[in-house]
């Protein structure tokens, strides 16, 4: 056992009955020990602090970012909240035992001295003035997303003005979804919906986008161009996902499909799901539209709701995805890298994470690590962390050590963004759905495995500890305070 392991512990005799009372349900606590990642302050330790975290509420009457200041031993604390002025989308009466979860990936952008997020209930984007010294947030301005529901910004400079960057927005429309097995599907929103021709063109289909922004990086200035660079059809989704590659001159979108949902996935093929699609396109950076190359897209059947996507580091245009929903014949596809050869898109390498038999499906959030050779998933059902290694030659994966667990309050469907230190010394876990918290692992510095720490409640959030769906946390992202010169 880690130092840093054994100080969480130890603090946590003291400290978890306090977070029992103040911060979890009597169910919750009955016969635990609660890890606690909250900041401790005492005489003999003081941790320093050296940087900060960000996620939002995604609540549908008053969407707000929340802030945590981040400790030199791995602990947060310091809770401050800033309201977006817009709405989420949180929704825990939709679309039945789901509880209206939608998958995303992306929500929060930092955009040097700004921070942007999404507000997928109506359907804007806030734009807050970032202060590097404090964490403190001022909202500027609250800008139409340019389509519905955005869930996910990406950014690149601007080749035509030095004071500006291309900002793009992802804009999922909705989140159609089919709970239960073949025989006797719940559908949703409803069956007349599965009746149609989802192929067909529809007028939804432009309100489902991906919309470019002019950003003006002195004055904070929004600007919504006229016509989307992307749209997409019903049959493979909305988007979840936008990434550039490290020269910002490809994009890379994953879409939800639509999702079959069942309680034991390796027992059907899901013939009733619709694949999710990764789309690859060339981007202009001098003009914000797309360039003729790369232009490639995969699906695959059984295999829907991918959340996330990721640009390998090194490697140009490979990708890397892990996927929620697997059918039977799929589940070597847990985790997924896709290279661009000429005008296709072709699987570089796939594997079945090592999170043992009898899994459930879930694996759909995922960052890879500073150095770009280990990519981190996160299991929404398990609650765990995955990590999967790559190779230096071709950008494959080679092999996943076994899961690590979050600890303490961990309900099943709860685990979804991932925030790596920019020094990969921690990796944190936001408990989205269920927990509204944020777990704490510590990477050892020598064969990179992971250590659970500790969890931290959401002071803002903690009267729903345990009511499923009534917030939906979106985006998790941070920063480092910079050094003194000198």
């Amino acid at each position: 056992m880690s130092a840093k392991t054994s100080l969480f512990l130890g603090k946590a005799k003291f400290i978890g009955s306090i977070i029992c009372l103040l911060f979890s349900s009597a169910a919750f606590c009955e016969g635990r020990i609660v890890h606690s990642l909250s900041v401790h302050h005492d005489s003999l330790d003081t941790p320093t602090p050296v940087g900060f975290i960000y996620t939002s509420t995604n609540d549908s009457s008053d969407n707000k970012v929340i802030r945590l200041t981040r400790y030199s031993d791995g602990s947060v604390g310091n809770e401050s909240v800033f309201s977006t002025a817009g709405k989420g989308a949180a929704n825990p009466n939709s679309s039945g035992k789901t509880y209206g979860n939608f998958n995303s990936q992306g929500a929060i952008k930092i955009i040097g001295n700004y921070l942007l997020v999404v507000n997928a209930g109506n359907s804007t984007i806030s734009v807050f003035q970032l202060n590097k010294s404090d964490g403190n947030l001022s909202l500027i301005s609250e800008v139409p997303s340019g389509g519905l529901r955005p869930v996910s910004i990406a950014s690149a400079e601007s080749l035509a003005n030095d004071d500006e960057r291309w900002v793009l927005v992802a804009n999922q429309e909705s989140n159609p979804v089919i709970v239960g097995d073949d025989e006797n599907p719940q559908m949703y929103p409803n069956k007349d919906y599965f009746s149609q021709d989802l192929t067909a063109p529809d007028p939804s289909d432009r309100q489902r986008n991906i919309s470019v922004f002019k950003f003006n990086t002195k004055t904070g200035a929004l600007t919504k161009q006229p016509e989307p660079l992307l749209t997409f059809n019903r049959d493979n989704g909305g988007p979840t996902s936008i990434s550039l590659d490290y020269l910002r001159q490809t994009i890379a979108v994953s879409t939800n499909g639509i999702a079959q949902i069942i309680p034991d996935p390796q027992s059907s093929d899901l013939q009733l799901e619709h694949p999710s699609n990764i789309i690859l396109k060339g981007f202009n950076k001098l003009t914000g539209g797309l360039s003729d190359w790369p232009n490639g897209s995969w699906k695959l059947s059984g295999i829907s709701g991918i959340s996330s996507i990721n640009f390998s580091k090194h490697f140009g245009n490979v990708v890397y995805f892990p996927v929620s929903n697997l059918a039977t014949s799929k589940q070597d596809h847990e985790a997924v890298s896709l290279y661009q050869n000429a005008y296709q898109l072709k699987v570089n390498s796939n594997i079945a994470l090592n999170d043992g038999p009898n899994t459930p499906q879930g694996d759909g959030w995922s960052v890879l690590s500073p150095d770009g050779m280990t990519l981190y998933v996160s299991s929404f059902n398990r609650n765990s962390i995955e990590t999967v290694h790559i190779d230096s030659t071709f950008g494959k994966f080679i092999d996943s050590d076994p899961v690590v667990n979050r600890g303490d309050y961990a309900p099943t469907g709860d685990s979804k963004d991932l925030y790596v230190t920019p020094d990969n010394k921690y990796i944190y876990n936001l408990g989205a759905f269920r927990s509204y918290s944020l777990s704490g692992f510590a990477i050892d510095s020598d064969d990179g495995k992971l250590s659970y720490l500790g969890q931290y409640t959401y002071q803002l959030t903690k009267d729903a500890v345990g009511k499923p769906g009534v917030y939906n946390f979106m985006g998790l992202t941070g920063f480092d305070i910079e050094k003194p010169q000198g």
